[in-house]
């Protein structure tokens, strides 16, 4: 796994996000930013992979905050 596998995930990550209609995809905006939190929850290093480090924790952070819940689907 590289880091050019996460930055297409992220892109497609945040797409989805982006365009996320409940009636074409059943998977949630949280299930969808859980898994990719659970793929990438302990592959960085902040001091070899600062950038990717830093999203994949806000992407932890949005999940565990609960942040998606307050917004409209």
């Amino acid at each position: 796994m590289d880091n050019l596998k996460l930055w297409g995930e992220a892109v497609n990550l945040v797409a989805d996000l982006s365009q996320h209609n409940a009636a074409h995809n059943p998977i949630s905006p949280e299930q969808r930013i859980a898994s990719f939190v659970e793929t990438y929850k302990d592959y960085f290093d902040p001091a070899d992979d600062f950038k990717e480090y830093v999203f994949v924790r806000f992407a932890r952070a949005v999940a565990e905050l609960g942040v998606l819940d307050n917004m409209e689907h």
